[in-house]
């Protein structure tokens, strides 16, 4: 580790952390953003929780910049990464492949917004309430350069053990590289034990088309459920 064992929790501006770019590598506590990680998801008790919800922001994060930049084509013509990979072993970055070549889960997270044809949601906000209105629109996006036939899209929310089918969108014919704008789906958020929730894509016949998404969610009980982490490192 580039992190000295007496040093690796909790992490904190100067020594090792910072000169690994932790803290201070830009404005304010760039690149570890704990403070930004925590107000969503509460203080971290590990470092391996931290990380875990750090990199699913980014994935999640990267993965709503790409497919919006797809929604917007053709005025928006391409989506790249400032910090695609890492010349040196650093603590935190917004970089997709770690240092040496380790590529990290918001590679994949791009990886899988940039599929030829997939379902796609857009969201207003990445942490919901209890008892909160969501909505979110629905999208099918289309890169190939042949026709797509029509199809149906199933909308659920999966928080835990918990499934709530919200929607059903019968989508038309696609043509080639082209979009089709879908419905906007609306409800109640139902309290849930958790810190976490996702919203599930499911394309009819189609699972290659498939997408989910993680957003954050917060109980109005102040207790809150701690998850396995879903990306440890």
């Amino acid at each position: 580790t580039i992190i000295p064992k007496e040093e690796l929790w909790p992490p904190k501006p100067g020594a090792s952390w910072e000169s690994h770019h932790a803290y201070k590598a830009w404005v304010g506590n760039t690149w570890l953003c704990q403070d930004i990680i925590e107000d969503y998801f509460g203080v971290s008790n590990t470092l391996e929780e931290l990380v875990a919800n750090g990199q699913l922001m980014q994935g999640e994060g990267y993965k709503c910049i790409f497919e919006e930049a797809r929604r917007q084509k053709p005025y928006c013509a391409m989506a790249a990464n400032w910090c695609y990979n890492e010349p040196w072993p650093t603590a935190a970055n917004n970089s997709l492949i770690s240092y040496p070549n380790i590529p990290k889960p918001g590679f994949y997270a791009v990886k899988n917004a940039c599929r030829p044809v997939l379902a796609s949601a857009k969201f207003s906000k990445y942490k919901w309430n209890e008892g909160e209105t969501f909505f979110a629109d629905v999208w099918m996006l289309n890169d190939l350069p042949k026709d797509i036939p029509a199809g149906k899209v199933k909308i659920k929310l999966v928080a835990g053990t918990s499934e709530l089918i919200v929607l059903s969108w019968d989508y038309s014919p696609m043509k080639a590289n082209i979009n089709q704008t879908g419905p906007t789906f609306r409800c109640k958020l139902p309290a849930w034990s958790t810190d976490r929730f996702k919203v599930v894509l499911e394309v009819e016949g189609h699972p290659e088309y498939n997408s989910e998404y993680t957003l954050a969610y917060q109980p109005r009980s102040v207790e809150r459920k701690r998850t396995t982490p879903v990306m440890n490192q």
